[in-house]
């Protein structure tokens, strides 16, 4: 029937399985094709994307032009966010990268574009190979240094998707492990992937890559029972395989065709058990029944050992004569039992009187003889029938198992506090069969306990020589705490220690081991509190200089209670004194309760005094240590401070250097401002803190409040335990110490420097000075900023009032010259302007002498607008001041003069803001200056093709002022002339005379308003004129 079962079953399997599988198979393919297609449709995207940029009137002309306002608007961090990018490029026809800029998707942070990337990128690159307009690349590439990048590579055409081609743009997004994730929250399904010739590669993929090819391009593994695989090739765009995309799954299918093959067999064999049991009825019958009755009889013979008694089976067949048998083994049993009866008795008698244990054991190390004079008190019944190891130990049944093997075994156990050796041998039936093992124990307790209090002796001895070995050899205070703990371990057994160190009252852990294995090594490394908090270390301290022990920490009441100590069971403390001062603490932890015992704490005792001149000697070694570089940062600073003028640098390198003396996590230079502290330099905080955004309002602040008032500065060893903290928003991330030292020039508070620590009482009193002394680095630092602007502002001052001196003698003396010239000037040229135009009334316009005439009259007007001009700019003439609307102002002047400006010029542009406020102003002046700026810019652009020429006018961003604007595209003003443009008789033109800007500046400054000058030359030159609302004039 089992026969029958089995081969259905192996039939079953090859073929109803195999069905399943193949149905599995096919859905495993279907999804890592669906996961194939879904990397494709991301490549596709990308293009996508890359398609709008390329196809693009501004790409086209940034790429022709570049300029930062295309950047500044179209390529900041949120494209590369918004659109999944780690890479953009932009190269023109000529192969130069016009902008390259990689990002991380990851930090938000940019990043330099990959070199493998750019090495990509020559000119008979196939990425830049684009012959016609519908040209498009993508796919992926392999870069050796950063890995897979999917990549579109497009040319750059206008909207209209026209030509001519001007260059290549490239947008690239990594296939990292983040984007698979993505992928496969995308696809739903478990994705992971790994580059083709990456080595070693895990065994299934190794598999895989051997069996996949162009025309295998997917294929399927099974893991095991629960899971299975599907496998995809990815080529890069030059057609080479890249990597492997492996797309994980369970084995539902298969479980499912196992569970029904299952099915299939337990009602087969339901089926069996039902025949079987008809049978086994028929066999109860006749055989079973009374082969039931001779167990059960010799089953009652062996229970009572009792050899005398006999079996009885009626009949005349097989089991009547395995009866007779039987009961003649009983018969020559019993002769032996008699035998070894008298034979046990007396090795009994032997046993009884010599200092040993004797035992036998089975082969499951179970005891089945115990007996000697070694067990004393021990009564050896209730050890009969149990393990050998509740007695002795489990070495000796580790021994069983050499026993059985055919060995010897040999070790030492302890019982009632007596040790003992012991002997096993195995035991053996004359035909060498092992049935069990025998073994006996002697009592070497003396002996034991001798060897083993020489061999301590000799160990802590060593261990005590090589202590002062090693902390002799240096004077490095973290080279000297090392050794220590590394020397303690050959001394005392534990699980954990740490070496505290005592400074004005506060215990500080500055060693430790076997606490990061347990996960609490950084709340070790800052553990510190007053020693007055534990009252067992205070007394440690105070009165008897002797060690530690507690037992059970859990029924201790001094022991403190932290969450983190909660695995500690048992501690051992040893003072480390020097001439009669506890200046530390070692500590040992154990997770065993009663651990340690008073021989270890003696022990421990002497290595702590051993270590304690060591400690001191490194102590005073690592004092002078930081004195010197305490001076040396100074110094440092110092030097700095006479050579830098820069405010920012020098306070930051103060912090920095501070930093070398005094442990911070972070620190803040605040200067005072009004009410206000502002942040000037800091050290230890993140982007995301923004520092140098805060300001504090200090009058609302007690602790810079009170450290103004004193002068002097703060220390709160806790910020928990102190009111005036809650108020410190901004400053409170993690801080637990704090240090707050006033920045003090000429007697006043200018500022402050502040240190915080994430652990409770950081911070000593040498600490504190070393701050103090810094503070005065700063403070002078900030004077001397302060001094030296000051002188600057001066210096400028003067120079601008020598300047405003050199004008005003010039236009002095050229009023001078105006009042006597304009009198002998004008009064000829009002004659030959009377004239002329008598001339052009009695000539024919047909006349040839016509033109000339008017020649005549124009250049005369021309010299009376120059002598006019020359008395404007020296004279002062009444400002009537009335509400302007300046946009009709502007209109006027404009009409005014049309005629002259639009045949010299490609395009007038006027863009007036609508609704703009009145401006209380003279007409007259300001139309003046409009004409003026109009005139010079159709100057500036009439020698050139397609010269514009645009007025705007606009309300400034505070509302206090109207702003107009002249804005041509011509020549441009060179850089030296920019400076004395304003100054009168100053000019450019070969027809000028220079004093049209000198009276626009004049005008505008009366009406309290400034006139601006910006200019590019080559690009052209806009002039600003900005007038306030409530005018006045000066």
């Amino acid at each position: 029937l089992l026969g029958l079962i089995v081969l259905l079953y192996a039939s079953s399997q090859s073929i109803l399985l195999a069905s399943f599988v193949q149905l599995e198979n096919d859905s495993v393919h279907s999804s890592t094709r669906r996961a194939m297609l879904t990397i494709s449709n991301e490549i596709s995207q990308l293009t996508t994307t890359t398609q709008d940029w390329a196809y693009w009137d501004d790409t086209y002309e940034f790429v022709q032009d570049p300029n930062d306002e295309y950047i500044e608007s179209n390529l900041v961090d949120s494209t590369f966010l918004m659109s999944s990018l780690n890479v953009i490029l932009f190269i023109n026809i000529s192969g130069d990268i016009v902008y390259g800029q990689a990002f991380d998707l990851n930090t938000k942070m940019p990043a330099h574009v990959p070199e493998s990337l750019k090495d990509l990128l020559s000119t008979d690159s196939l990425l830049l190979q684009h012959t016609s307009t519908s040209s498009v690349l993508s796919g992926i590439i392999m870069l050796p240094d950063t890995g897979p990048l999917m990549i579109a590579s497009l040319p750059i055409l206008t909207s209209n998707q026209e030509g001519p081609i001007q260059g290549t743009i490239i947008f690239g997004r990594y296939l990292d492990y983040s984007a698979i994730q993505r992928l496969a929250v995308t696809s739903q399904l478990l994705l992971s992937a790994y580059r083709y010739n990456d080595a070693p590669l895990p065994a299934d993929i190794q598999e895989a890559r051997n069996h996949l090819s162009s025309q295998k391009p997917t294929f399927i593994h099974a893991l095991d029972n629960q899971s299975i695989a599907g496998y995809g090739l990815l080529r890069d765009i030059y057609g080479n395989p890249v990597m492997i995309l492996k797309v994980d799954m369970s084995r539902n299918i298969y479980e499912q065709g196992r569970a029904s093959l299952w099915y299939f067999m337990l009602a087969l064999l339901s089926a069996g058990v039902v025949f079987g049991t008809m049978i086994m009825l028929l066999l109860e019958q006749t055989v079973l029944s009374r082969l039931g009755r001779l167990s059960v009889s010799v089953n009652q013979i062996g229970q009572s050992s009792d050899a005398s008694q006999r079996v009885f089976i009626g009949g005349h067949d097989e089991l009547s004569n395995l009866a007779n048998a039987v009961n003649s083994m009983l018969e020559a049993l019993e002769l032996s039992q008699k035998s070894v009866l008298a034979s046990e008795e007396r090795l009994r008698t032997v046993i009884s009187n010599s200092p040993i244990i004797l035992y036998a054991l089975d082969t499951q190390g179970v005891i089945t003889l115990l007996e000697g004079r070694g067990l004393g008190d021990i009564d050896p019944q209730k050890f009969m029938g149990r393990p050998i190891s509740d007695l002795l130990g489990n070495s000796v049944i580790q021994g069983v198992q050499q026993n059985l093997a055919g060995d010897r075994f040999v070790t030492f156990v302890e019982v009632s506090g007596q040790v003992f050796e012991t002997h096993q041998l195995p035991l053996k039936t004359p035909d060498d069969t092992i049935i069990g093992v025998i073994g006996v124990a002697t009592d070497i307790t003396e002996r034991k306990r001798a060897e083993i209090a020489e061999h301590e002796q000799r160990v802590m001895a060593e261990a005590l020589r090589d202590t002062a070995a090693a902390l002799t050899g240096t004077l490095n205070l973290d080279e000297v705490l090392e050794r220590i703990l590394t020397n303690v371990e050959h001394v005392v057994p534990h699980d954990a220690t740490n070496i505290m160190l005592i400074e004005s009252g506060i215990a500080s852990v500055v060693r430790h081991r076997g606490y990061v294995e347990r996960g609490l090594g950084q709340w070790i490394s800052i553990l510190r509190f007053l020693v007055e908090d534990v009252p067992d270390l205070q007394q440690m301290i105070d009165k008897n200089h002797r060690f530690l022990i507690i037992p059970d920490t859990q029924s201790h009441s001094g022991w403190l209670n932290f969450p983190e100590t909660q695995w500690v069971r048992s501690c051992i403390s040893a003072p480390i004194c020097l001439e009669g001062r506890v200046i530390g603490v070692l500590n040992l932890d154990s997770a065993t309760p009663g651990f340690f015992t008073a021989k270890h704490a003696a022990w421990l005792q002497a290595f702590a005094d051993q270590a304690a001149l060591a400690i001191h000697n490194a102590q005073i070694y690592e004092a002078e240590r930081h004195e010197r570089l305490f001076a040396q940062t100074l110094r440092k600073t110092a030097e700095v401070l006479a050579s830098s003028i820069n405010l920012e640098d020098t306070l930051n390198l103060i912090v920095e250097q501070l930093g070398q003396v005094v442990h911070y996590n972070r620190a803040t230079v605040l200067l005072v401002e009004g009410d206000y502290l502002q942040v000037a330099g800091a050290r230890g905080f993140s982007e995301e803190d923004d520092i140098y955004q805060q300001s504090f309002h200090y009058p609302t602040l007690p602790l810079f409040r009170d450290a103004m008032l004193a002068g002097e500065p703060i220390v709160l060893a806790d910020v928990q335990s102190d009111s005036r903290w809650d108020e410190m928003t901004g400053l409170q991330r993690h801080t637990r110490s704090w240090i707050g030292t006033p920045l003090t020039a000429r007697e006043v508070v200018i500022g402050f420097l502040t240190i915080s620590s994430d652990a409770v009482n950081a911070y000593t009193r040498r600490d504190v000075e070393a701050v103090a002394a810094f503070a005065q680095q700063a403070a002078l630092a900030v004077e001397n900023t302060r001094i030296l602007t000051e002188l600057e502002t001066s210096l400028n001052e003067l120079r601008e009032a020598q300047g405003q001196l050199v004008r005003t003698a010039r236009l002095s003396a050229a009023g001078e010259i105006a009042a006597g010239v304009a009198h002998q000037i004008n009064n000829p040229l009002t004659t030959v302007i009377a004239e002329a135009y008598l001339l052009l009334q009695e000539l024919d316009p047909e006349n040839p002498n016509y033109e000339s005439v008017e020649a005549i009259r124009e250049a005369a007007n021309r010299a009376g607008e120059v002598v006019r001009r020359l008395l404007d700019l020296t004279r002062s003439h009444p400002y009537i001041m009335h509400p302007l609307d300046i946009n009709a102002s502007l209109q006027n002047s404009i009409a005014l003069i049309r005629a002259q400006i639009v045949p010299h010029i490609a395009q007038l542009e006027v863009d007036l803001a609508a609704d703009l406020p009145m401006v209380n102003a003279s007409a007259q002046h300001l139309e003046d200056v409009w004409i003026n700026l109009l005139l010079n810019a159709r100057d500036a652009v009439s020698d050139s093709d397609g010269g514009v020429l645009r007025v705007t006018s606009a309300v400034t961003a505070d509302g206090r002022a109207i702003q107009v604007t002249f804005e041509d595209n011509g020549q441009g003003i060179q850089p030296e002339d920019l400076t004395r443009i304003f100054e009168p008789f100053f000019t450019t033109k070969e027809y000028g005379n220079g004093l049209g800007l000198s009276i626009c500046q004049e005008v505008i400054t009366r009406h309290g308003g400034e006139i601006q000058i910006e200019s590019t030359v080559g690009q052209g030159t806009v002039f600003t004129v900005i007038l306030p609302v409530n005018g006045y004039i000066k």
